[in-house]
C-alpha cells in the first residue's frame, strides 16, 4: 500500500499529465428509474493542510492509519487562497516565479522550493452495491493526485476539465478515506498562462457516481435542419460498455420528447450479451417535421430519454437535452457580391458577445451555479447573445444554462502560453500531447450542447503543428462546428478569420477584403503577418477580443457596430471582458477590491484585470449601458414624422414587443403613448407614422422610443426595455437676459470685487481665480480656474508601459503644463451695464489663453474661455472650482443619467435628471476620471439651506462632472477604498473633454473625431446664485 518512490514526480514529468483517467463522455450523469441522479456529493468540509513547498509533503499522509490531526479544514469546492491559505497571484503574460521562464533551455522546470501544494482528506461511507463507483472531479486547479484507502487511484493535470476515475476496486464497506494532493504548479502549468488570478484547489464539485456494470459509455447527438430549416434530423450514436463483469442480454428504450414534454417517438432495441471491457454502439435516428429549432431567441430543447434494462430492472438511464440547429460558413459569392457569412439555421449570425472568465470576487473560480445563472441573465438583459469562455472550458452547469437561456458559446480549450508562445507548444511533441489531451476532454464532454457554436483551440499560444493536430482531433470527434484560433496566420487550423483588438479604423479594409497585417503579438515580435485578400476571401471575420474595457473605456464602441452592419464579412465580436477580476477583501469593516500586488504577490500586473463592463460585484460600469444600446436588436430612424423600424432579430418578429413613444421638452415629458406596430418579421423593416407635436419648439425637443417586452420571459419581467432611441428634433438656444443695473466694482490691493443683487464676486489678481458669496454666505470656496488635465484613465496612463516611458511619450504633458498655469494680466473695464474682468494666462501647450468674467447688475456672471490649442493631446478644456460645504443635490439638463463621453454617449439620452450627486458619478475600482456628462444645457447644485448655483450654456452646450474629490486626490488613490470623499464638491464645467478610447488594451487610440482639435476654441456659460 505504501507509495512507491518515482524517479521523477508526476508534476515534474512533462510526459505524464494523465494517469488512470477515464475517457470523457457526453452521456451525463446516470439516473435511476424514478429520475433521480445516481450521485453522492462529496462537497463540504474536508481536512486540509497547506504547504509552501511540494518538498514538504509528509510521507504517507493519505494512508488509512494516518489520522491527519495536524490538518485544518477547508470548504470544497473552493480555492485555498480565497480561504486564507497562500498568496493569490495576478499576472497577465508573465509566468509565476515557481515556473522557470527565463532560461529557455531549462523549460519545463518547477522551482519546487516555492511551488505550493495542498493536502485534502475526507471520509465517506460506502454500502456494498452492484454498481461500479466512479469518482468525478469537476475541476482541480492545477493538478490532483488521488488516493483512496491508501491506494493510488490516478492523476491529472488539466485545471478546467472534469476528470473521472473508477474507484470500485479500492472501496470497502463502511468508512473510506479519500486523499488528494493538489499541486499548484506542474509542467502542464506552462499551458495555463491565461490573464487571470493564479489560484489553486479543488474548485468544482466532487461526486461519487454509481454506474451499473452495463452502462452508457457515451452519447453523441448530431442534429441538422433540412427542407428550408423546417425539418429536424437527429442522429445519435449511443455507446454501451460492460465494465467490471460480463453482461447478459439487455433492452434499450429510447424515448424522444418535444419541448412541451409530449412523447413524439419511442424505439426499443435488443442488446446482446457483452463481454467485460467491451463496447457496443447503437445508432438512433429521428426526423422531426415542423421542428422547433434551437436559437438564442428560441432556445427550444427536446429531450432524449435513454433507459437500459435487464428484465424488469433498470440498469442505467440518461436524460439529455437536444437542440436542433446548424452552423455553417458560406463563402463569398462572386455573382451576388455577398458574403462570406456565418449562418445559424440559415440566417447571418451577428456575434454580440463578451469574453467571460468564470470568476467571482468572493469565490475565485469556484463560482456557484446560482451566480453563473445571474451572469447569464444579466447578459440576456443587456442584449449580449454570445459568450466566449475565455480561456478555458467552464463548469458543466454553465453550458446547461446557455442551452436553456439561449446564449451562443465559443467553447475554448484550456490553453494559453502567452509569455512563452514562441516556444510552447509550437511543433514540439512534448507539448502537443497534453494539448491534445485538453482539447479531447473539452470536445468529448460538451459536444451535445446546442449552445456551443464554435470550438476554439486556445488563446495566444503562437503557431505550429500543435494546432493542426488539435484541429484534426476535434474534427475526428465533431465536425459540425467551425473551429477558431486567432493566431492562425494562414487560416489552416481556423475556419474563421479572427483577430483581437483590431482598430476600428481597420474594419473597412477587412470588410472590403483588402490586404492587412494580421496578429501583431509577442511571439512574432509585434510584426504580425501579411494577410492577403486571397487568404481570407471566403472567411467571415470576427473579433475574438475587442473594445478593451479597462476602467473608463469602451469609446467608439458604436462605430464598430456600424461597420459590422455595413459589411457582410464582419460578424461582430466578443468584448474584453465581462467583469472586473478582483478578489474582495474586508479589513476593519472596509471593503477592498484587490488587484495584483495587493497580496504581496510577485510578479504581478497590477489592475490590468479590471476590464469589465460590470464591476467585480456585477454592479454596472457605465460601459454596460452603451453595450446594451449598441447591441440592441432593433434600429429606429426618424424622418419628419415617419419612423422606420428595422428588425435585426434573426428569427423573432416584433409581436412580442410594444413600442412606447414619449415626447419631451427640455427634459420634461409632455406626452406618452404606445404605438401599434405592424407585422415586422425578422430581418425586415416597416414604416410607422407618429403623431408628433411640441408646444414650444424653442426648447430642446426630443422624441424618445422604448421597445418593451409585452410579457414576462425566462430572463426578464413584463415591460422590460430591450431597445431604445432618442431623436433630438430641436435644440434650444440661449439668449442673454438684459440688465439695466450696473454692478458695483471695487479694486483693492490684489483683489477685484464685483457686487450686485446680494452677490459678491472676487477675482484674485495674482492667481486669476474667482470666488463668490451670496448674502454674505460662501458659495464658491475653491477658486474658478482654467483646467486642461483630467485624472488619467487607464487608457490615458497605459499601465503596461513603465512610468518613465509614459512621461517620455507625453502622457502627463498637460498635467505638467497645468502646474505652470499663471495669471499674467488682469484687466477690468465697464461695457454698458456690465463689468468685464479679463484674465490673460500663460501655460505651456496652450496659446492665447484668456478667461473673461462678465458681471451684470442682477448678479449674473458669464464665464468665457478662449484659447488656441496647438496639439492633439489635450484631455479637456474648461473651468474647475469647488463649492462650499453642504452642496449635494444635482439637477442636470443634459445627457444622462449615467456618465458619458463624446465617444461613448449613444445610451445616454438627453433629459432632466434630479438626484444626489452620487447618482451622476461613477466609482471605478481603480480611481480615475469619471462622471462626465455631455450636451449639457443646464446644471443646478444645491443643499439644505444653501443658495442654489446654476450653470447655463451660452454657446450651444457644455460638459460637466461633479464629485467630492479633486483631480489630484483621484490620481493619488490607487484603490476605491482609499479615495475619501471631501465635504466640498468639485465642479468641472468643460467646453469639451476628449473621448476615452479603448480599441487596444489600456491604450486610448482615441479617434480623430473624438479628440480636441487643434486651433482656436471658445465656450461660455452663465453662472447664477439663487436666494
Amino acid at each position: 500500500m505504501a507509495k512507491a518512490k518515482r524517479v521523477i514526480p508526476f508534476y515534474k514529468d512533462p510526459s505524464v499529465f494523465s494517469v488512470n483517467v477515464l475517457k470523457p463522455n457526453a452521456a451525463g450523469f446516470p439516473y435511476d428509474e424514478a429520475g433521480r441522479k445516481k450521485i453522492v456529493s462529496l462537497n463540504g468540509l474536508w481536512k486540509f493542510k497547506f504547504l509552501e513547498s511540494v518538498l514538504n509533503i509528509p510521507e504517507g499522509y493519505y494512508l488509512p492509519e494516518n489520522t491527519n490531526d495536524d490538518f485544518g479544514t477547508i470548504e470544497v469546492p473552493s480555492e485555498w487562497q480565497i480561504k486564507g491559505y497562500g498568496v493569490p497571484e495576478y499576472t497577465n503574460v508573465r509566468y509565476p516565479y515557481a515556473l522557470e521562464s527565463k532560461r529557455k533551455s531549462k523549460i519545463p522546470y518547477i522551482h519546487e522550493e516555492i511551488a505550493p501544494c495542498g493536502l485534502y482528506v475526507t471520509e465517506f461511507d460506502y454500502a456494498p452495491s452492484d454498481d461500479n463507483v466512479l469518482l468525478d472531479f469537476g475541476g482541480i486547479n492545477q493538478a490532483g493526485e488521488v488516493y483512496l484507502n491508501g491506494f493510488f487511484v490516478g492523476y491529472s493535470e488539466d485545471t478546467f476539465d472534469s476528470v473521472t476515475y473508477d474507484i470500485t476496486k479500492y472501496l470497502k464497506p463502511g468508512k473510506n478515506k479519500l486523499a488528494v494532493t493538489v499541486y499548484q504548479f506542474t509542467t502542464s502549468s506552462y499551458l495555463e498562462d491565461q490573464d487571470m488570478w493564479r489560484l489553486a484547489g479543488i474548485f468544482r464539485d466532487v461526486n461519487l457516481v454509481y454506474v451499473s456494470k452495463l452502462s452508457f459509455a457515451d452519447v453523441h447527438n448530431r442534429t441538422d435542419l433540412r427542407d428550408d430549416f423546417s425539418t429536424g434530423v437527429l442522429n445519435s450514436k449511443i455507446t454501451l460498455r460492460a465494465m467490471g463483469a460480463d453482461s447478459p442480454a439487455a433492452k434499450l428504450i429510447i424515448r424522444f420528447k418535444a419541448p412541451n414534454g409530449d412523447l413524439i417517438g419511442e424505439t426499443k432495441a435488443d442488446i446482446p450479451p457483452m463481454k467485460d471491457g467491451s463496447e457496443r454502439a447503437v445508432e438512433y435516428a429521428k426526423t422531426v417535421k415542423e421542428v422547433l429549432a434551437w436559437s438564442g431567441e428560441f432556445p427550444n430543447l427536446y429531450t432524449l430519454d435513454l433507459i437500459l434494462s435487464v428484465g424488469a430492472k433498470v440498469l442505467d438511464r440518461r436524460i439529455l437535452k437536444v437542440g436542433f440547429r446548424n452552423v455553417r460558413i458560406v463563402p463569398y459569392n462572386d455573382e451576388t457580391g455577398r458574403g462570406p457569412f456565418i449562418l445559424l439555421n440559415g440566417r447571418p449570425y451577428m456575434i454580440k458577445g463578451v469574453n467571460r472568465h468564470e470568476f467571482h470576487p468572493d469565490y475565485g473560480h469556484a463560482v456557484p451555479l446560482s451566480l453563473t445563472e445571474k451572469d447569464i441573465v444579466l447578459c440576456k438583459q443587456n442584449n449580449i447573445n454570445s459568450i466566449r469562455t475565455s480561456h478555458y472550458p467552464n463548469s458543466r452547469g454553465f453550458y446547461d444554462l446557455c442551452d436553456r437561456y439561449g446564449i451562443l458559446v465559443m467553447c475554448e480549450n484550456n490553453l494559453e502560453t502567452h509569455g512563452l508562445a514562441k516556444h510552447i507548444p509550437s511543433s514540439d511533441p512534448m507539448w502537443i500531447a497534453p494539448c491534445v489531451y485538453r482539447i479531447t476532454n473539452m470536445v468529448q464532454s460538451y459536444k451535445n450542447h446546442p449552445s456551443i457554436v464554435f470550438w476554439s483551440l486556445g488563446n495566444e499560444s503562437g503557431t505550429g503543428r500543435a494546432f493542426d493536430v488539435m484541429r484534426q482531433t476535434v474534427l475526428g470527434i465533431d465536425n459540425s462546428r467551425p473551429i477558431h484560433y486567432e493566431p492562425d496566420t494562414r487560416l489552416k487550423a481556423s475556419d474563421l478569420y479572427s483577430e483581437m483588438y483590431t482598430l476600428q479604423t481597420k474594419m473597412k479594409k477587412i470588410g472590403k477584403n483588402k490586404q492587412v497585417i494580421h496578429c501583431r503579438a509577442l511571439w512574432n515580435n509585434m510584426m504580425g503577418s501579411v494577410m492577403k485578400p486571397s487568404y481570407y476571401k471566403d472567411r467571415p471575420f470576427i473579433l475574438c477580443e475587442y473594445a478593451h474595457c479597462m476602467g473608463n473605456s469602451l469609446g467608439n464602441f458604436g462605430d464598430y457596430m456600424d461597420d459590422f452592419k455595413r459589411y457582410d464579412r464582419l460578424h461582430g465580436g466578443y468584448i474584453w471582458d465581462f467583469a472586473d477580476q478582483s478578489i474582495k477583501r474586508v479589513r476593519d469593516g472596509v471593503t477592498e477590491w484587490t488587484y495584483g500586488g495587493d497580496w504581496g504577490d510577485k510578479p504581478n500586473d497590477g489592475n490590468f484585470a479590471f476590464n469589465g463592463i460590470v464591476r467585480a460585484d456585477r454592479s454596472p460600469n457605465p460601459a454596460l449601458f452603451e453595450v446594451k444600446k449598441v447591441y440592441q436588436p432593433v434600429d429606429f430612424f426618424l424622418d419628419g414624422k415617419t419612423l422606420t423600424v428595422i428588425n435585426n432579430f434573426m428569427f423573432s418578429d416584433l409581436s412580442a414587443y410594444k413600442l412606447l413613444v414619449t415626447l419631451t421638452e427640455d427634459g420634461v415629458e409632455t406626452s406618452a403613448s404606445y404605438v401599434q406596430l405592424p407585422e415586422i418579421k425578422a430581418g425586415q423593416m416597416a414604416k410607422v407614422n407618429l403623431k408628433i407635436r411640441f408646444e414650444d419648439e424653442k426648447k430642446t425637443c426630443c422624441v424618445n422610443l422604448t421597445l418593451k417586452t409585452a410579457a414576462r420571459t425566462s430572463w426578464c419581467p413584463e415591460n422590460f426595455p430591450v431597445a431604445s432611441e432618442q431623436f433630438v428634433v430641436t435644440t434650444s438656444s440661449f439668449k442673454k437676459p438684459e440688465s439695466s443695473v450696473l454692478p458695483v466694482v471695487n479694486e483693492s490691493g490684489d483683489f477685484v470685487s464685483v457686487s450686485a443683487d446680494d452677490a459678491v464676486y472676487r477675482i484674485n489678481k495674482k492667481t486669476g481665480g474667482l470666488t463668490a458669496t451670496k448674502n454674505g454666505e460662501e458659495v464658491i470656496s475653491g477658486e474658478v480656474r482654467p483646467q486642461f488635465w483630467r485624472a488619467a484613465t487607464d487608457n490615458d496612463r497605459t499601465p503596461q508601459v513603465p512610468e518613465f516611458l509614459a512621461y517620455l511619450k507625453g502622457t502627463y504633458l498637460f498635467r505638467s503644463a497645468e502646474k505652470r498655469l499663471k495669471a499674467r494680466k488682469v484687466n477690468v473695464e465697464q461695457k454698458g451695464n456690465t463689468v468685464v474682468v479679463k484674465v490673460k494666462w500663460s501655460m505651456p501647450c496652450v496659446e492665447n489663453l484668456v478667461t473673461t468674467y462678465t458681471f451684470d447688475g442682477d448678479g449674473r456672471a458669464y464665464l468665457k474661455m478662449t484659447f488656441r490649442n496647438p496639439l492633439f493631446r489635450m484631455p479637456r478644456f474648461g473651468f474647475t472650482m469647488s463649492l462650499a460645504e453642504g452642496y449635494e443635490n444635482m439637477v442636470l439638463l443634459g445627457r444622462g443619467p449615467h456618465e458619458n463621453y463624446c465617444d461613448r454617449q449613444r445610451a445616454a439620452d438627453f433629459g432632466l435628471y434630479v438626484g444626489n450627486e452620487k447618482l451622476f458619478r461613477h466609482d471605478y475600482l481603480y480611481p480615475q476620471e469619471n462622471g462626465n456628462h455631455t450636451f449639457v444645457k443646464r446644471l443646478t447644485l444645491d443643499g439644505d439651506d444653501k443658495h442654489a448655483v446654476n450653470f447655463n450654456a451660452v454657446t450651444g452646450s457644455f460638459e460637466t462632472s461633479v464629485y467630492p474629490y479633486t483631480v489630484k486626490e483621484i490620481e493619488g488613490a490607487k484603490h476605491l477604498h482609499a479615495l475619501k470623499p471631501l465635504k466640498n464638491l468639485t465642479v468641472n464645467i468643460d467646453g469639451k473633454q476628449r473621448g476615452v478610447g479603448g480599441d487596444v488594451p489600456a491604450l486610448a487610440m482615441t479617434k480623430k473625431q473624438y479628440k480636441i482639435k487643434r486651433g482656436a476654441h471658445n465656450f461660455e456659460v452663465m453662472f447664477t446664485m439663487d436666494d
